[in-house]
């Protein structure tokens, strides 16, 4: 009976939203058309993993004013967590997205995406409609597929090392692969945007809730495997949210990541919501969630028996900081409610000093908004790159309460779109 109903509250939605869906030319398109509206030449590759997982890697070589072509240092820009490769190339003009302006300044730019996403829903043998194929973490993001990406990377353009830029789960999953120094040696640096390792002090409210209550636990005994794929229902159901009323948007953004609208590209709400949530495995969430409610920075947990089949002993282990040995350079924001200040400064002091190369925080800077994604104003900053810092702005401190039930109606659509996939 549930599903019946969903069915008609979500196609009720759509008749009366049939006027607001989303017009912008940009809408439905990949990474690879957005790159290629732009006029930029695009390459997709599909790189496997040791365990056999199919991730689409995209490559923007040269720019469009590009004299050298050849012999351009590479750089690979790692996602975060529910996003793809998309996020740096979703906004409309080409000097707010990282991927052109780094292509434009010299490198050959890499997008890669993690496994599960709607660019690497793919392996060797599993089917990804079977519970197999979904049970990993970013435990093994880090352990499969960083190495993979970078590996293949270098054997396609030749170079020793590779830049890596991750923002959230794309830092998450360096700090933990480059605890082997074999796959720290891959990097010539890593630039770690919204640095996150501990997330024990989320300050979103409403995703501290959500870990309380064990809402991806709950999913994951309900039979789901993925949690909020990307699928043509859920994306419309978040276009007609963000149609209907641009407040609900902008306050669900506040509640989840931090409010700094002065820093989104409100212009394009319905380009991204087309684009995310990318999708993910629900016992991602689920490791997400352990880490929140333990502020620990751990293995996935499974259990007291689980986890002596895993790891040959009752409890998971944990990562360990200071062995990231290679240079990093660390960019936050000081509205980030996901990457928050205090654990942002518990993983600088476990990192070893000599690893620091460059810190520099934003103070009113919020999660997305490093990723460049909802950036409106990243022309200020690109344009005025021969000053020494940005542009001081107010601090925007602000009460989440007014946001949590924006926020909550949002994910609860989300929510029912999901379950009736």
């Amino acid at each position: 009976m549930l599903r019946p109903l969903l069915l008609v509250l979500v196609l009720t939605s759509f008749v009366c939203a049939e006027s607001v869906i989303c017009r912008d030319p940009d809408c439905g398109k990949n990474v690879t058309q957005l790159i290629q509206s732009r006029g930029y030449p695009v390459q997709e590759f599909q790189v496997q993993t040791a365990d056999g997982y199919l991730l689409g890697v995209q490559r923007i070589p040269y720019g469009l004013n590009s004299t050298n072509r050849n012999n351009r240092p590479p750089v690979l820009l790692q996602h975060g967590l529910e996003d793809a490769s998309h996020t740096w190339v979703a906004n409309y003009y080409t000097y707010q997205c990282l991927a052109y302006i780094l292509v434009e300044a010299g490198y050959d730019v890499w997008l890669g995406n993690n496994r599960g996403n709607v660019y690497s829903k793919a392996h060797v043998s599993l089917n990804p409609d079977s519970k197999e194929f979904w049970e990993f973490s970013w435990d093994e993001m880090a352990k499969y597929d960083l190495p993979a990406m970078l590996t293949f990377i270098q054997n396609i353009t030749g170079a020793a090392k590779v830049v890596h830029v991750g923002h959230s789960e794309g830092t998450m999953q360096g700090f933990a692969g480059y605890q082997n120094p074999d796959v720290a040696s891959k990097v010539a640096v890593f630039v770690a945007l919204a640095p996150v390792a501990y997330i024990g002090h989320l300050g979103s409210k409403f995703l501290v809730n959500l870990a309380k209550l064990d809402v991806a636990g709950i999913v994951s005994l309900l039979g789901f495997k993925q949690f909020l794929p990307s699928t043509a229902l859920i994306h419309d159901v978040a276009e007609i949210a963000c149609d209907v009323s641009d407040k609900v948007c902008n306050d669900a953004m506040c509640a989840l990541m931090g409010c700094d609208p002065n820093n989104w590209n409100q212009t394009r709400w319905d380009v991204f919501a087309s684009l995310d949530p990318a999708g993910t495995s629900v016992q991602n969430m689920v490791h997400f969630q352990q880490g929140a409610n333990k502020d620990n920075w751990c293995y996935m947990d499974f259990g007291y028996f689980g986890n002596k089949d895993h790891y040959g002993h009752h409890d998971a282990p944990c990562y360990d900081l200071g062995k990231v040995n290679l240079p990093i350079a660390l960019f936050s924001g000081g509205q980030d409610d996901l990457a928050d200040p205090t654990d942002v400064a518990r993983l600088k002091q476990e990192l070893p000093a000599s690893s620091i190369v460059y810190q520099y925080n934003i103070n009113y800077y919020s999660h997305l908004g490093q990723s460049l994604l909802f950036m409106s104003s990243t022309p200020r900053y690109y344009r005025s790159s021969k000053s020494t810092s940005p542009s001081p702005a107010p601090s925007l401190a602000v009460d989440q309460r007014p946001f949590l039930f924006s926020s909550l109606l949002l994910v609860l659509s989300l929510l029912m779109a999901m379950m009736m996939i």
